[in-house]
């Protein structure tokens, strides 16, 4: 619910086994958002009540490369913040809401410029041919 008032034109949820169960994917529902939650080893099709359920699992059944592209997003938004805390792992300092997203968003801004740098940097290196000799270290 809270995701949903925070981000209202989102569309799909996306979540690990942690989050496949029948309840929040009906909350999920209610609230608008197609559901992309990774299921359990064990998991069935059966409704049990939710009807929602079925219908967030059939993609996978059905499409499975396509379903898994799409939670593949996840994957690549939690290296994302992997990353990010990696780099700067305190916890942000600031007490206000607003300045709260403002050091979270700065933080971000400040990766991207790592990897922008890092990737000109990246492409300014020109490759060895394999039949070239291995340059030698020191002496």
């Amino acid at each position: 619910r809270s995701t949903a008032r925070l981000h209202p034109t989102a569309q799909v949820q996306l979540g690990d086994g942690l989050y496949a169960v029948r309840w929040v994917v009906g909350q999920v529902t209610e609230a608008g958002m197609a559901c992309r939650f990774l299921p359990r080893r064990d998991v069935t099709l059966k409704c049990l009540g939710e009807p929602a359920w079925p219908k967030s699992l059939w993609g996978l059944v059905k499409e499975p490369q396509g379903w898994l592209e799409e939670y593949h997003l996840r994957s690549r938004v939690e290296s994302f913040w992997g990353a990010l805390k990696a780099r700067s792992p305190e916890k942000i300092r600031k007490q206000v809401p607003h300045a709260q997203v403002v050091e979270a968003t700065l933080r971000a801004v400040v990766h991207n410029l790592r990897q922008l740098c890092y990737w000109r940097w990246v492409a300014q290196l020109e490759p060895k041919p394999n039949d070239e000799p291995p340059v030698e270290v020191g002496g």
